[in-house]
């Protein structure tokens, strides 16, 4: 039985919003994955970019004269450096990230898993134990709760807008092919003239955009910004990317399947909780999910090879 409020549109509104977190998550998980890669530190970048963000922020206006916090949790300036910043946070952070794996050629699973937890502490250390309340700065809400029509929100178009955008780049330009070669086979784009570094770098920048942008929709939603937010989110963008389609193993996948996944996993989410259904229940359900995604991408080259 379908919960009655299930389909209102007030509740379509929030499933697209979280579709569009989840998404763009998602597209930074597969811009690592495409390249053989994985980034397990862009959940805890949720919180770390905006923290940073508005730490910056707040510096700016104290060195002309201006206090842009009240009470010591109610920022009331400053959303233009907020956004601007939180992008280049990000994208900093994940080409540091991305330096530190190509270079000295560590698995990226374990030194995003290692980011993941500076992170953590960085966002404690940075921003204090105090949430930081948005309500009071005009316009922050645009991306987490304005909409086009009645139910569209911006997020959504935006999300669009990216997933069109890489899936043509990847499809019909170098980028794509250097980019799907990187990962698929390294050694042999090497020989082939590929600079394979470069464009490993440039996917963790992509992913550093991606991440960003999914923080800005998480805290313009919430309005706030916690050091606790985002975490375990990594695991979403995962799981949407896995559903998807992208390869494991890198080299191939679709970021169109990765957009549909991500209101799937939307979709799911949202109805566990209006249906009540108990965390550790909805835990099981998401990891078995995934695992049924997984063992199915396993089994098609095995397939392909039958034929």
């Amino acid at each position: 039985m379908i919960v009655p409020s299930f389909t209102n549109s007030y509740n379509i509104q929030s499933i697209l919003i979280m579709m569009s977190i989840y998404g763009f998550l998602a597209l930074g998980q597969c811009m690592c994955m495409f390249i053989a890669e994985v980034n397990m530190a862009l959940g805890a970048n949720i919180a770390f970019a905006p923290i940073t963000a508005m730490t910056i922020t707040r510096m700016i206006y104290r060195a002309n004269g201006i206090e842009i916090v009240r009470a010591r949790i109610y920022l009331l300036g400053g959303g233009g450096f907020l956004l601007v910043f939180t992008l280049v946070v990000s994208v900093l952070l994940m080409l540091l990230i991305g330096f530190i794996v190509v270079n000295y050629r560590l698995p990226s699973l374990l030194v995003t898993f290692g980011m993941q937890n500076v992170l953590i502490g960085l966002c404690y250390l940075i921003g204090g134990q105090f949430n930081m309340i948005l309500t009071e700065m005009k316009y922050i809400d645009i991306f987490g709760s304005v909409t086009v029509g009645r139910s569209v929100p911006i997020s959504l178009i935006i999300l669009l807008f990216f997933v069109v955008s890489i899936a043509l780049l990847l499809k019909y330009t170098r980028f794509g092919v250097y980019i799907h070669a990187t990962g698929g086979n390294e050694k042999a784009a090497i020989y082939a003239g590929i600079k394979t570094r470069f464009w490993k770098m440039l996917a963790y920048a992509i992913s550093g955009v991606c991440s960003g942008m999914a923080a800005i929709f998480y805290s313009s939603r919430l309005q706030s910004i916690a050091p606790t937010q985002g975490l375990n989110l990594q695991f979403f963008g995962l799981s949407v990317a896995v559903l998807g389609g992208i390869k494991l193993r890198g080299g191939g996948g679709n970021v169109i399947g990765t957009f549909l996944s991500s209101l799937l996993i939307a979709l799911i989410i949202n109805f566990m909780q209006m249906s009540v259904i108990p965390s550790w229940y909805q835990t099981i359900i998401m990891g078995a999910v995934v695992m049924t995604a997984a063992v199915l991408q396993q089994r098609q080259p095995s397939r392909s090879k039958l034929n």
